[in-house]
């Protein structure tokens, strides 16, 4: 999976009860990665964001992901009509079906799975996950601006 995003800007959706372990993932991925990247929950991406991905032929710099869960029939029945239109378009997508017999093992199970995804992108862009200047940077503008005044 950090092979395929690699180079790409990573835009993670997740199914309602997995909203939380997508914004994880894009917050490591930003963190240890180094790479910008966005989340989504379905099914709103289907009501505006799927327009972007439509015909904007700046999609190609962007890779979408899905986290599902397939325990729920709705859901399941939306991802497969949101993939059949992605596939349509020509994007390249990947889907992660998580594992669990609870909705907490299967959050779990995607909040490690979006962790290793983003020390192995970091390993491939040859960055350190460990590097957090920009954090400390921002930490202390926003220190000297709010202490002045």
């Amino acid at each position: 999976m950090a092979s395929r995003l690699l180079g790409k800007i990573p835009v993670i959706y997740g199914a309602p009860n997995l909203s939380a372990a997508a914004l994880r993932m894009k917050t490591q991925i930003n963190e240890n990665s180094k790479v910008i990247a966005f989340s989504g929950i379905l099914p709103e991406f289907n009501h505006n964001e799927i327009v972007g991905w439509y015909d904007d032929d700046n999609k190609v710099f962007f890779h979408p992901f899905l986290m599902i869960d397939d325990n729920f029939e709705e859901i399941a029945s939306i991802i497969k009509a949101t993939k059949g239109v992605l596939v349509s378009r020509d994007v390249e997508l990947d889907i992660l079906k998580v594992k669990g017999k609870s909705i907490i093992e299967r959050n779990i199970y995607a909040v490690l799975f979006g962790d290793y995804v983003s020390l192995y992108l970091a390993a491939l862009r040859g960055i350190d996950p460990c590097d957090v200047s920009p954090i400390v940077d921002i930490k202390g503008r926003l220190d000297t601006v709010l202490n002045k005044g």
